[in-house]
């Protein structure tokens, strides 16, 4: 089912690729690939629905949820906390006893 998966996302960065923020040619090569893979001349047509197919909506948008919590983003966890949140975790500082 791995594969299903990998699948679904290569074809969804290609369709991510042939949108408006890249170069023209990035757009009209990955526009191009996308034809290749999905068009119904291709030998493979039948594998490339069946993996379509096994990665259903639903499973992949779980199987995109548990990638990205089985991994940490560095970015996420070297942010700065709130200065509000660390004073508080500070321990108090210690008065003296008056003489």
């Amino acid at each position: 089912m791995q594969a299903a998966f990998h699948f679904r996302r290569a074809i969804e960065t290609l369709a991510r690729l042939a949108d408006a923020p890249y170069p023209p040619l990035v757009q009209v090569r990955a526009a191009a690939e996308l034809a290749r893979q999905l068009s119904p001349a291709n030998p493979r047509i039948n594998e490339i629905r069946r993996m379509l197919q096994e990665a259903e909506p639903y499973e992949y948008a779980r199987h995109k949820l548990r990638d990205l919590y089985d991994r940490e983003d560095p970015q996420i966890v070297a942010q700065p906390e709130d200065p509000a949140i660390q004073q508080e975790e500070e321990p108090p500082a210690e008065e003296e006893d008056p003489p």
